[in-house]
């Protein structure tokens, strides 16, 4: 599969440490602020994360004094307990990328098909079918390098895409909280998942 220029485009994930991480937040993919701060949670949904989590973990913890968006926080501070992944280290949403790239790659509409019908296990076209299956196989080799190295590490999947690619690595219940909605549109406030407060307290 080919993507011109694919490489302005990709995000890596925040994984400062994996022998230390407790606890990884799994998003969809990249969108504009994180293209420009070259990592995930860079933008609205991040400062939402930071809104949210920064009450709910021990006083002592440096979480409690993060300002910034949770992306932000973690590269200026090296935070290791707290990682964060992307389901696809590329954008899906077109407007992320030139208009000249959506007329003429089929790729990126698939990308963005994806997106928009982020529940499906499988797809109907043949190509979105395949940008599917590598996006997802790319999403598992990075999650069992993770599992492997660190296997009490806690998965929490934001949002029905990522809970979707989680479910395609099958990783044991115990690694897992899932029904976390996406922190974007004010999603994340008040009290939604004593699951993940009870992984907070770890940080």
């Amino acid at each position: 599969m080919s993507l011109e220029d694919k490489d302005l485009h990709s995000i890596i994930d925040i994984l400062q440490n994996i022998d230390d991480l407790k606890v990884v937040l799994v998003l969809e993919s990249p969108y504009k602020d994180e293209l420009i701060h070259k990592h995930p949670l860079a933008g609205k949904s991040g400062q939402a994360v930071t809104n949210y989590i920064k009450g709910r973990v021990p006083s002592n913890s440096l979480v409690a004094s993060f300002d910034l968006p949770i992306g932000c926080e973690l590269q200026r501070t090296g935070f290791s307990k707290l990682g964060i992944m992307n389901s696809s280290w590329l954008p899906l949403d077109k407007a992320c990328y030139p208009c000249d790239s959506n007329a003429r790659n089929n790729t990126i509409n698939s990308f963005n098909l994806i997106r928009l019908n982020p529940k499906s296990k499988s797809r109907r076209g043949m190509l979105d079918q395949r940008v599917d299956i590598f996006l997802k196989n790319n999403f598992s080799k990075r999650v069992r390098h993770i599992l492997q190295a660190n296997p009490t590490v806690v998965f929490v999947p934001c949002g029905d895409l990522a809970d979707n690619y989680l479910s395609w690595c099958n990783i044991p219940s115990t690694n897992l909280i899932d029904k976390i909605p996406h922190p974007s549109f004010n999603h994340w406030s008040g009290h939604f998942s004593a699951g993940l407060i009870t992984q907070l307290q770890k940080l």
